[in-house]
């Protein structure tokens, strides 16, 4: 079981207990950017995976290209930005 030590200090090897030097708001502000970031970011990376998957006649090379760096931009925002969203809600 994991004890709280209240003495302890950031230059410690443990810093999961530091608070952060910036204040609490602005972290939750930030938050806050980044769920309207993921959402934006899911939705459109969706639609236009769908429109590229669903439409033979935009089957080219460039397009090619275009499904993957959506794919991938797709994958990070649903794998980084909850991430990113709970830290920083957390004032960590």
């Amino acid at each position: 079981m994991f004890v709280k030590n209240f003495s302890l200090k950031c230059d410690d090897l443990d810093k999961l207990y530091c608070n952060s030097p910036i204040d609490c708001y602005k972290l939750k502000i930030v938050a806050l950017i980044c769920v309207v970031l993921m959402l934006l970011s899911v939705t459109f990376n969706s639609i236009l995976l769908s429109i590229l998957f669903t439409r033979k006649e935009f089957c080219s090379p460039l397009n090619i290209i275009m499904i993957i760096l959506s794919l991938f931009s797709l994958i990070g925002s649903l794998t980084e930005l909850p991430i990113v969203i709970a830290t920083n809600y957390a004032c960590r």
